[in-house]
């Protein structure tokens, strides 16, 4: 037991900061994925109302 949770603490403290960086990395990368697609569907709709 005492053998997992040092290496997990010892990663908590030191990569808390790599890990939001990561997180938000990530979560800005589904949102530009999302309007892209978003973005498309749109102009599906408009070039089929034309």
């Amino acid at each position: 037991m005492d053998s997992k949770l040092v290496p997990d603490l010892i990663i908590r403290t030191g990569g808390d900061q790599r890990l939001s960086n990561f997180c938000y990395g990530k979560l800005l990368i589904l949102i530009f994925i999302l309007l892209i697609h978003c973005g498309q569907i749109l102009v599906r709709s408009s070039l089929t109302r034309l």
